[in-house]
């Protein structure tokens, strides 16, 4: 896993616990119900920081055509029993191969 993925997942994962500690302790009954929100918010955000940890996302962007791939390979025979990869044909048109 990248360096940078490390020092940007572990204190991501730790502030967001804090403001969830600082959300529930110290918040104003002014604040109502955007208190939810913002604990909502950082949940959210923990679970994207793991997801992104995890997976290892990347990004493929050409002239007509733009998607996200994973570095690693996780199992993935849950949501494909037959690999599926896609590639861009001479065409700059997708087409879906069996392996």
């Amino acid at each position: 896993m990248n360096i940078l993925l490390h020092n940007v997942a572990v204190p991501g994962i730790i502030l967001n616990i804090l403001l969830l500690y600082l959300i529930k302790r110290f918040s104003a009954k002014g604040l109502g119900a955007y208190k939810y929100l913002l604990s909502i918010f950082a949940v959210y955000d923990i679970y994207l920081t793991i997801m992104h940890a995890i997976i290892d996302l990347g990004a493929v962007v050409t002239e007509h055509f733009y998607g996200v791939v994973s570095y690693n390979h996780l199992d993935t025979s849950a949501f494909a029993p037959t690999p599926v990869r896609s590639v861009l044909s001479p065409s700059n048109q997708i087409t879906r191969r069996t392996c």
